[in-house]
């Protein structure tokens, strides 16, 4: 089981941050890793999303629900994909005027350990990287509190 837990400080208000991460289906236009993303259903609380991830040698998709807590948390768990287990929590934590914490804690396990070797590096890769990504396209985005 790889854990990761990484978080940032940044000058925008969770409502800006927590749409950037919900807007699922615009995450291949920003994450050079994921070359497919797509929203299969959304409902208020829900959504339901595919992403294709890519790296030399190897191209996967997997599913996930994400259960909203709008402006405050995005909850994740596996649906389909090369992973025994995929879950995690992004958190919004308002910070006063000066703008929020930006958290994500998540937990992968895949189910093939040549996958594992493949995938799983690029995947343990790409989601160390996930906070830094959000926050430089926050940055792309919006001006700063």
């Amino acid at each position: 089981m790889r854990h990761i837990n990484r978080s940032a400080l940044v000058p925008y208000d969770p409502e800006r941050a927590f749409n950037l991460v919900d807007d699922v289906a615009n995450y291949a236009s920003f994450l050079p890793w994921c070359t497919e993303s797509r929203v299969d259903s959304r409902s208020q609380h829900l959504v339901e999303a595919t992403l294709v991830l890519a790296g030399p040698g190897v191209k996967q998709s997997f599913s996930t629900a994400n259960q909203r807590f709008p402006y405050e948390r995005i909850e994740l768990r596996l649906l389909n994909g090369p992973f025994d287990r995929l879950d995690g929590i992004w958190t919004f934590d308002r910070l006063g005027d000066e703008g929020c914490k930006i958290t994500l804690d998540l937990s992968f396990e895949l189910n093939n350990g040549l996958l594992d070797q493949a995938f799983g590096r690029l995947f343990g890769l790409a989601a160390d990287r996930l906070v830094t990504a959000f926050t430089d396209q926050l940055d792309q985005q919006y001006e700063r509190l």
